[in-house]
């Protein structure tokens, strides 16, 4: 019995090596790549690298405290529940900061329009704090050109929240010449950022901020679903490791007193 958990801890730590080696390259790819928008959150990059590399050790842990029973199951045990509480907490909060938000329909455009005020604080001054970081990111990530530069693309990408944030002026500019600006509810200073120049748009709108913070959002929540996911698959790795120690203390005693 022994010997069969610890051939299923093992194969269950060579799939978790696995895991961590594609969560150490997908987060090392995306913090040198920034072609695409879900490249410009460091913040996730960086933790992907922390817990593919944390993963990658704790692996190597389990396989060589399997093989040869040692305090390194043991060691393993714990170091995988802290691991798995750590894991939770992240995915709480990070479906705690990503519950709200949602796009404006403008009538008769074909796209919506973000507004920064409908997320979370934390997610706003995040984006705030670091906006010189984000606005280069998405400016490299050349999303407005490639719109631009596309016959068969349309205006506005319906399903690209930043190509509706930053892309596009803001909704109802157009109609300031023929209203009384201060008796419209259209933003004046949204409309003064507005640029054709293609490394001005509207990169500083406040609609281009909710738009990327609608990104980030999105890529936050993959990562919590993707985390919850392999907190289970911890789980099942903790209960083979506790069963595989369990196992290896019987034997030992029957050993003993035969």
């Amino acid at each position: 019995m022994a010997r069969l958990s610890n051939q299923l801890l093992r194969g269950l730590n060579i799939m978790t090596f696995l895991i961590s080696i594609t969560i150490l390259i997908c987060g090392i790819w995306l913090s040198r790549h920034q072609s695409t928008p879900a490249a410009c959150d460091r913040l996730i990059n960086k933790l992907l690298i922390v817990a593919g590399a944390f993963i990658l050790v704790l692996s190597v842990m389990g396989f060589l405290g399997s093989t040869c029973f040692s305090c390194l199951l043991w060691t393993y045990v714990i170091l995988t529940s802290v691991i798995a509480v750590l894991f939770f907490c992240f995915a709480v909060f990070a479906f705690a900061v990503t519950n709200d938000g949602a796009a404006e329909a403008v009538s008769g455009k074909g796209f919506m329009e973000f507004r920064l005020g409908n997320y979370s604080g934390w997610l706003q001054k995040r984006v705030e704090k670091h906006w010189y970081i984000f606005r280069s990111c998405i400016q490299q990530s050349l999303v407005c050109r490639r719109l631009m530069n596309s016959s068969s693309a349309p205006l506005v990408d319906v399903n690209n929240h930043l190509k509706s944030g930053c892309c596009n002026p803001p909704s109802g500019c157009h109609i300031i010449k023929y209203q009384n600006p201060t008796n419209s509810s259209v933003d004046i200073t949204e409309c003064r950022i507005w640029s054709n120049d293609q490394n001005i748009l509207c990169y500083d709108c406040q609609s281009c901020k909710a738009g990327l913070i609608k990104e980030v959002k999105r890529n936050w929540n993959r990562v919590a679903i993707a985390n919850m996911s392999f907190i289970a698959f911890l789980v099942v790795v903790l209960v083979v490791g506790c069963c595989a120690i369990t196992n290896h203390l019987t034997e030992n005693s029957r050993l003993r007193y035969r």
